[in-house]
């Protein structure tokens, strides 16, 4: 059963740039993952603090096995020092 689910990032003050980078540094190696159907990062437009991926996996395995790469523990070390946290929501898919 496919997962997808929408995580929102907030920069720290006077961290937007930085959090940009590392978001969009993340972002290939991610869609090579085994099992990825799709990744995205977006930037609101309206409220520049804040970030959002949307992705779908294959299964929970995919998604498990994703947690447990490199760039994703390389990741999560650098993103925490220019965010002040993110928020996951568990998506279903309509239609």
């Amino acid at each position: 059963m496919r997962i997808s689910k929408k995580t929102t990032f907030t920069a720290k003050p006077g961290c937007i740039k930085q959090l940009r980078e590392v978001l969009s540094q993340i972002s290939e190696p991610i869609r090579k993952d085994k099992g990825c159907v799709h990744f995205e990062i977006f930037h609101d437009q309206e409220n520049p603090i804040k970030f959002f991926s949307v992705e779908t996996w294959e299964n929970e395995q995919s998604l498990q096995n994703h947690k447990k790469t490199d760039h994703y523990d390389a990741f999560i070390k650098k993103y925490l020092e220019f965010s002040e946290g993110k928020y996951e929501m568990q998506l279903d898919l309509l239609g």
